[in-house]
């Protein structure tokens, strides 16, 4: 889900750092928040001579989506007509397309496939922009397969100038793919921003780079160039002081390591990081999540019963602890 933060970000995204007269391109608008919040910063933006806001989704509802929006829809329904009623006089700034990115195959999955989602009339993602990209806002590559689609098409068009490439999923660790491509294409972008929450933002450098980014398979790419990869994107987070962001980046290469079939390093690698990440921290949840996905996915325990319960009872306690106070208060 998106936050305050990313959302007054991205407003503020289009209203000062927008060059005013290239594209931006959105994936996976959903109900429109992040559609709205880069739109409207576009169009107050006064240096604004022309450029859209191209926004990419298969517009199917889905059965998760009823709890987090309060909205009843039937299952496999078209979602578009909301998107558009929320946009309002924004509508006229908003190109909306149809597609479907490559959902790809994981072992592990936030959200796993099931065998019976909805089928989808969306044709495949295979877009060529109008004119250069100032702006690529990512949230709706999850998949490697996804992820490499969307850079192959869109890099080569981006503003000579430069372009903002802003990846929601990137401290995502059930979306490792974000920053590994990312980074093994460190070349031709600089991290710029880097928020609290899972997004960063890259500004493309200027020239742009001759020749296409390199965007392998995932077959095609060893568990150790994985590896070092992601850690040397969890480093750069640290070293710009977001160790909470670069330790989530970290349990990405647990997912990673088990979706290549690597499954001893997978829990090598998972144990140490458990003991490594602190008592009581923000990302405990998400630690809890990655762990049992992958005992899940490999039928094994990460770590024993005991060493559990030593593990997680201090975060226990005091979230617990914070809930009596509240309720005396």
């Amino acid at each position: 889900m998106v936050t305050p933060e990313e959302l007054q970000y991205l407003h503020w995204l289009g209203s000062v750092e927008w060059d005013g007269e290239s594209d931006a391109v959105e994936f996976a608008p959903w109900l429109g928040a992040t559609t709205i919040a880069l739109a409207s910063g576009m169009v107050s933006n006064p240096r604004r001579k022309s450029g859209l806001l191209h926004t990419f989704d298969n517009f199917v509802w889905r059965p998760f989506m009823e709890p987090r929006s309060k909205i009843q829809r039937p299952n496999g329904s078209d979602f578009s007509d909301l998107l558009r009623a929320n946009l309002g006089s924004l509508a006229s700034s908003v190109v909306m397309h149809r597609v479907e990115l490559p959902k790809g195959e994981h072992r592990i999955s936030r959200y796993p496939l099931t065998g019976d989602e909805p089928l989808s009339s969306a044709n495949p993602f295979d877009w060529e922009p109008p004119v250069p990209i100032g702006i690529i806002f990512i949230d709706g590559a999850k998949s490697y397969d996804a992820m490499r689609l969307v850079l192959s098409r869109l890099v080569p068009h981006l503003a000579p100038g430069g372009a903002w490439l802003a990846c929601q999923d990137y401290a995502d660790p059930f979306a490792y793919w974000v920053p590994l491509l990312m980074q093994l294409n460190s070349e031709r972008w600089s991290a710029a921003h880097v928020l609290s929450a899972n997004t960063v933002t890259f500004r493309s450098v200027s020239p742009v780079p001759q020749g296409t980014p390199r965007l392998p398979a995932i077959e095609d790419l060893s568990s150790e160039e994985g590896i070092s990869l992601l850690e040397t994107a969890a480093d750069a987070l640290r070293a710009r002081g977001n160790p909470s962001s670069a330790r989530m980046v970290q349990l990405g290469i647990c997912i990673f390591l088990a979706d290549k079939g690597d499954r001893g390093r997978a829990i090598k690698y998972l144990r140490s990081l458990c003991w490594r990440f602190p008592l009581v921290s923000r990302n405990s949840r998400v630690l809890r999540e990655v762990s049992e996905a992958i005992e899940r996915c490999l039928e094994v325990r990460v770590y024993p019963r005991p060493l559990r319960l030593i593990r997680e009872c201090p975060g226990a306690t005091i979230r617990w602890s914070r809930k009596v106070r509240s309720m005396l208060r």
